[in-house]
């Protein structure tokens, strides 16, 4: 059973609010942001396969 993972939320939050910090280093602004895309993309595939679960 497909079950929801907290720990995607928890990640793209934090990630999230690297990114509105005006203290986070430049350089790490791209690192972060790929991060930030992957766990996002990461939680819609997760969400698509469990609407699909739904029928």
């Amino acid at each position: 059973m497909l079950t929801h993972s907290p720990k995607n939320n928890d990640q793209s939050a934090n990630l999230g609010a690297q990114l509105e910090s005006p203290f986070v280093n430049p350089k790490e602004v791209a690192v972060i942001g790929k991060e930030y895309e992957r766990v996002q993309k990461e939680m819609d595939e997760k969400l698509r396969e469990w609407e699909g679960l739904q029928g």
